[in-house]
């Protein structure tokens, strides 16, 4: 496992990868497992950096490397199909239910809370029902500040 930081205009992250694709990404002030990691800027992370870069800077840039988040076989599939939702379009946890024809609202939301990839993976664009902002692992204010940049808010 390898790691470096990124410092965001919203804090500080960490971007983990094994190498090969990006494990996580976080904030510094939201709990993670400890993981035996050696601070190397390996390739990968160079480009997660570099795209963070020109997300923060308003480009509308895909993601073209790989990403392996953790999780359940269903909270993999919520999180692919979050990948989809591009720059500025958001959707609610029922819509992501919805559109994958299994699970609920719920369970949905209890797989995006467990994303942790974040804004690499924009579950900061799920919403609650009637589009309230719901909770964002890196915190309501920083939710409502990537949504804003983005023109959402």
């Amino acid at each position: 496992m390898y790691f470096d930081d990124y410092f965001s205009p919203l804090g500080k992250m960490r971007i983990t990868s094994d190498g090969e694709a990006i494990t996580g990404c976080w904030f510094e002030d939201q709990k993670q497992p400890a993981t035996k990691s050696e601070r190397s800027p390996c390739p990968v992370i160079v480009q997660a950096k570099q795209w963070l870069d020109a997300y923060f800077q308003g480009e509308r840039v895909p993601v073209t490397f790989p990403l392996r988040p953790d999780g359940t076989p269903f909270q993999k599939e919520v999180l692919a199909t979050l990948t989809n939702l591009a720059y500025g379009q958001t959707t609610t946890y029922q819509a992501v239910a919805r559109q994958m024809n299994k699970g609920s609202a719920r369970a949905v939301g209890r797989a995006v809370a467990r994303n942790p990839i974040l804004i690499l993976i924009p579950c900061h664009r799920v919403l609650g029902a009637n589009g309230k902002l719901t909770g964002y692992a890196g915190g309501l204010a920083r939710k409502e500040a990537l949504l804003r940049r983005e023109g959402v808010l």
